[in-house]
């Protein structure tokens, strides 16, 4: 969110800092004033995020039937190599860290 004010350089850290108190502030004080609406933010938001990761698949799917030459044979690849499949699964954990 800072990075369109600051174009050519990352934020300073305090920048950052101040950003996150001001939403920590403004979420806690929609729940000191109305948990209901909240509540109502709250499943707003999170069907704006699942309508967009919705999307993304949607556009996987739709690009990978668009190209039929990526069905043919969708794994094979004769370049195998440990470091590979270490990537992968680092990937793979990384992708569930933050749930």
């Amino acid at each position: 969110m800072l990075s369109i004010v600051y174009r050519s350089c990352p934020p300073p850290y305090t920048a950052n800092v101040f950003v996150a108190l001001v939403f920590t502030s403004l979420a806690t004080l929609l729940n000191c004033l109305s948990v209901k609406t909240s509540a109502r933010v709250q499943d707003v938001l999170s069907s704006i995020k699942c309508l967009v990761l919705l999307s993304i698949i949607i556009t996987g799917v739709v690009s990978a039937f668009r190209e039929n030459h990526l069905l043919d044979t969708p794994f094979f690849t004769d370049d195998t190599k440990a470091a590979d499949v270490v990537f992968a699964f680092y990937g793979a954990i990384y992708s569930y860290g933050g749930w």
